[in-house]
């Protein structure tokens, strides 16, 4: 048991799309759905400042995705409280790397 939530994120519908591709929409959900509600709890919030791909351009192969390093930047009380590394290097990426392995 890795301690997270059971919550079940399925892949983006169209309309969730809104022109950008499947990956950051999927990411986007993931982080709107099973992170960004904890954050707001304590007066707190993020958002994607970049998703980078890996050089060798290599793909995940659970859902196809692009592999890279996902840059976030923590909001509000987050931004400047005493856990937001251990918040940014536990929390948040446990739980991006169990809904999407591709985000290293």
């Amino acid at each position: 048991d890795d301690g997270l939530k059971k919550i079940s994120i399925p892949a983006p519908t169209a309309e969730e799309l809104d022109g950008q591709p499947l990956h950051m929409a999927h990411l986007q959900k993931v982080l709107d759905l099973a992170i960004r509600p904890a954050l707001q709890q304590d007066k707190g919030d993020m958002e994607i400042v970049e998703f980078a791909e890996m050089e060798d351009k290599s793909i995940d192969e659970t859902h196809g995705y692009p592999r890279g390093v996902l840059y976030v930047r923590l909001k509000g009380a987050c931004s400047g409280c005493a856990h937001s590394k251990s918040t940014m290097r536990g929390f948040v990426s446990r739980v991006v790397q169990k809904h999407l392995p591709n985000v290293v």
